[in-house]
């Protein structure tokens, strides 16, 4: 019976951070594209919702995901 482990080799080579001219830069007009895409996406979800409750949740989330990471 063959024995199953966890774990699988890496194969390739690992993830490293920096600078990397394969990887794409997202342009300031593809960020704003996107954040306007979210901003609709969170109005159609909840139509009552105002500029107001829109950024409070992208404040709330940002403070969530800067309070994950130094947890």
């Amino acid at each position: 019976m063959p024995q199953h482990t966890t774990t699988r080799p890496v194969r390739g080579r690992p993830f490293v951070k920096g600078y990397d001219p394969r990887r794409h830069q997202f342009t300031p007009e593809e960020c704003r594209e996107g954040f306007y895409a979210a901003c609709a996406a969170i109005a159609t979800r909840n139509p009552n919702a105002t500029f107001y409750n829109i950024m409070d949740y992208f404040q709330a989330k940002r403070a969530a995901e800067k309070g994950a990471c130094h947890a």
